[in-house]
């Protein structure tokens, strides 16, 4: 399958689940053409590996708006470059947020080693304002990381954070001190 099949699949079906395109000759005409369509809307799972979908189909596919049903996305073996690997790192920690979420485990990320790009995606999150209890313990997370809690106004109705065992300094302890939207804490 080409990026012409990709067309047309992605025009004739718009129930399907899963997508499995594995191992064909898709590049990113064929991942940009499915990221437009209805068949994205329904998908739950798409495997692209082994094709040659570089960054702008990668991008096309991962931050389309029609892609809310998608959990799973298999990219392996393409062209991705910085870009779309972003992109990929950005999706899965989003997924992993909702389920987490949606079980009622998102306060305890400890030990998830979310990193920059975790706390970006996590800090996104429509529904973290409703999160009371955040453990961030063993993230590692930098004073860079700490800064972006430390203003981030979803975490206004967070009353215990947990940083243990992190790379920070001074700078964000002072960061953490001086928060206006950190002010319900009564545990850190």
């Amino acid at each position: 399958i080409t990026d012409v099949g990709v067309q047309y699949i992605a025009k004739s079906f718009t129930n399907l689940q899963t997508l499995n395109l594995y191992r064909n000759n898709i590049h990113d005409a064929g991942a940009v053409a499915l990221a437009g369509s209805g068949t994205l809307s329904a998908l739950t799972s798409l495997n692209l590996n082994f094709n040659q979908i570089g960054d702008d189909g990668a991008v096309a596919l991962l931050e389309s708006s029609k892609r809310d049903k998608l959990e799973t996305v298999e990219l392996a073996y393409n062209n991705l470059g910085v870009a779309g690997k972003r992109a990929l790192e950005r999706f899965v920690w989003g997924r992993k947020f909702n389920a987490m979420y949606r079980e009622g485990t998102l306060g305890n990320l400890e030990k998830q080693f979310i990193g920059g790009m975790g706390l970006s995606v996590l800090l996104e999150l429509p529904y973290l304002e409703k999160v009371k209890e955040l453990n961030l313990s063993e993230n590692y997370l930098t004073d860079t990381e700490v800064v972006l809690l430390a203003s981030s106004p979803k975490l206004v109705n967070v009353v215990s954070l947990g940083l243990a065992r992190n790379h920070i300094t001074n700078r964000g302890a002072t960061a953490l001190a001086e928060s206006k939207t950190l002010k319900n804490l009564k545990n850190l």
